[in-house]
């Protein structure tokens, strides 16, 4: 019991949040938790039908495409939308909008992507445009924002931002089933976001620094450079040495003025310290992946960024987003730490050999499947302690 008590001391209790507005993250979030459950499971089939594990279904490359966009536009999607949207002006210190202007975004995102399940071309067209407005307002309403906040945070947090929901819509219309395709689109759209999102982060919670003046505006030079090396080599593979050494420029330059390794290190072990060292540890990994020009190599970059830097960030930040709204905590903070560093393994199994790689599935199932219990049940507890005016039930948790 003594060891228990030394490895996850009692931590203080959260206070309740003090709501001024009806909260938009709850609602992105649960749609996005369903899309996580069903983009796995389908990952982890298509994954033993490549194998050689599990007979080839005769639409092996339609599940490939769904998978793709589940992942991408529902999944990743709807949480980069939830956090944009409720915490985004404070990343880049503007005003939010009205609630019910975020909140209407959720209805195209997925009638959207239900009318392109439809088998019929006009339907899907259809599918594709709503999902696509549903990310070009997404980044006009954060551009809006990021005009009218801190000018200092424009270049290096703001546009970034706004440009990788840009993409999400451009990449609406792109066959995200090919590998090529959805790694420029995790790389211009998602990955885009992450870099910009992730300083407040850096900066107000661990002491690193923005990316502010001259340095943003090179890193968003730099950033549009790779995000254009990424879209061409999706039609020119030999690029793909290029795509990988200008993004890890872009890694190097974020590292190197935010002071992202210094503070993570000075963090020690807890779960936002070791999100954010996995998550760009995963893009580093993806970009040499890229640079040695494996064979295999997009797959593995596409999943190193998928299952292992968007996943373990999700995983740990809005864990503890949700746990600051509820006043109650999703894990004990070490535990947290200890489950992303787990899945850290999840990620990495599909360059394990058999069947070390399909035990480390398994386990990526059971960590997702707590995981989710446990936040399904944060986000119920925001709905009761949101009062009755902003969309809750005005119930208070003891």
């Amino acid at each position: 019991m003594s060891m228990l008590a030394s490895l996850f001391p009692p931590e203080p209790p959260l206070a309740p949040m003090n709501f001024t507005r009806q909260p938009v993250m709850p609602r992105y979030w649960g749609g996005g938790l369903v899309a996580l459950l069903v983009g796995f499971a389908l990952g982890f089939l298509l994954w033993l039908q490549q194998q050689g594990h599990l007979a080839p279904w005769e639409s092996y490359t339609d599940w490939r495409i769904l998978h793709g966009r589940v992942q991408i536009f529902l999944f990743t999607g709807s949480f980069l939308l939830g956090f944009a949207l409720q915490a985004g002006p404070h990343v880049v210190a503007g005003s939010p909008p009205p609630s019910a202007t975020a909140l209407a975004l959720i209805y195209p995102l997925w009638l959207g992507f239900f009318l392109t399940l439809v088998p019929f071309e006009p339907l899907s067209w259809l599918g594709n445009g709503a999902i696509s407005a549903t990310y070009l307002m997404a980044a006009w309403l954060f551009f809006q924002i990021a005009r009218g906040g801190d000018t200092t945070r424009l270049a290096g947090i703001g546009l970034p931002m706004a440009l990788g929901f840009f993409f999400l819509a451009l990449g609406a219309w792109f066959p995200v089933g090919e590998t090529s395709h959805a790694l420029w689109v995790i790389w211009c759209g998602p990955l885009a976001i992450v870099f910009g999102a992730s300083q407040q982060l850096l900066a107000n919670v661990m002491g690193g620094q923005r990316l502010v003046g001259w340095q943003g505006k090179v890193f968003l030079g730099m950033l549009l450079l790779s995000c254009l090396l990424s879209f061409l080599a999706a039609y020119q593979p030999e690029l793909t040495l290029w795509m990988g050494m200008s993004w890890l420029v872009v890694w190097f330059w974020f590292v190197l003025h935010t002071r992202a390794l210094l503070v993570m290190k000075q963090q020690g072990f807890n779960s936002l310290a070791v999100a954010l060292a996995s998550g760009f540890f995963f893009v580093l990994l993806a970009c040499l992946v890229l640079i040695s020009q494996k064979t295999a190599g997009l797959d593995m970059a596409v999943h190193l960024l998928g299952a292992g830097t968007l996943t373990v960030l999700i995983l740990g930040v809005a864990a503890r987003v949700a746990s600051f709204f509820s006043a109650g905590r999703l894990f004990h903070d070490r535990l947290l730490a200890l489950l992303l560093l787990a899945w850290d393994g999840v990620a990495l199994a599909r360059s394990l050999g058999w069947p070390l790689s399909l035990v480390m599935t398994h386990l990526g199932g059971v960590l997702l499947a707590w995981w989710s219990i446990r936040f399904f049940m944060r986000l119920h507890a925001i709905s009761l302690l949101v009062p009755k005016q902003f969309g809750g039930r005005f119930i208070k948790i003891q």
